[in-house]
């Protein structure tokens, strides 16, 4: 009776199920380290902003179309608009890394250089480190 019992049981019972853990995986977001870029101000500001996007591309290996997203969302203002009125020529991130240089990055002159780093004086409540760090980037440029 007792095997019978057994039988019964073990036929009519499932077998133990091992529960299911749940995991999320949430992603950070990556493109929190970069700046948005308005089109107000070329050359050194424009470079610095576009090696932002290079360096966290590279950084977390993304590709070129992540990229290219990247730098679209990050644009205001005239860069917004520039991007907007050419935005069936910069599909690839080839073309609007080329674009955005011929546009924004060009090279100042020397005497907008010297009247930039002249007129640059400490800001208020502005450490000194980084005056001098700005103001000696400012030289070497």
């Amino acid at each position: 009776m007792g095997q019978m019992m057994e039988r019964l049981t073990s036929a009519t019972m499932p077998p133990p199920t091992t529960p299911i853990a749940t995991t999320y995986h949430v992603m950070p977001d990556l493109t929190k380290g970069v700046g948005t870029y308005n089109g107000e101000k070329y050359g050194t500001v424009a470079k610095e902003w576009l090696h932002g996007i290079k360096a966290s591309g590279s950084m977390h290996r993304w590709s070129d179309e992540v990229k290219l997203e990247t730098a679209r969302i990050h644009l205001r203002g005239a860069a917004k608009a520039w991007h907007d009125a050419r935005d069936g020529q910069l599909q690839t991130w080839e073309n609007f890394e080329h674009a955005f240089e011929k546009t924004f990055c060009r090279k100042a002159s020397t005497t907008e250089l010297w009247e930039a780093m002249r007129t640059r004086t400490q800001r208020s409540k502005e450490d000194i480190s980084t005056y001098f760090h700005e103001k000696y980037k400012m030289c070497r440029a």
